[in-house]
């Protein structure tokens, strides 16, 4: 496991926080369509917390996913409560919107 630590802590270091704790929108767009179906049930807060940290590793070219997870967990668990709080929302709205909409 300490072979992925390195990776880890450089990707930690270039990700912007700024880009993971801002106000979000559209709950609509987390609820993604597979195969032409909804998902069997909505993310959580930290399922989008994590698609949000994947997206920013991508931008710097870091595609293993097991290094993006680990980083994403580290960076949940150094989050503070209102920086989840954010999330936590978005995840209530997204909730709401898959059990009343028909996507």
């Amino acid at each position: 496991m300490a072979g992925i630590d390195y990776f880890v802590t450089s990707l930690i270091n270039k990700i912007d926080r700024r880009n993971l704790f801002f106000h979000l929108n559209d709950p609509e767009s987390y609820i993604s369509l597979v195969g032409g179906s909804r998902p069997k049930k909505p993310p959580n807060s930290f399922s989008i917390f994590r698609k949000n940290v994947c997206n920013e590793a991508r931008r710097h070219e870091v595609y293993n996913m097991r290094v993006v997870t680990k980083t994403a967990i580290i960076l949940w668990n150094q989050a503070q409560r209102n920086e989840k709080d954010i999330y936590r929302r978005l995840s209530s709205l997204i909730h709401e919107t898959y059990f009343t909409e028909e996507v």
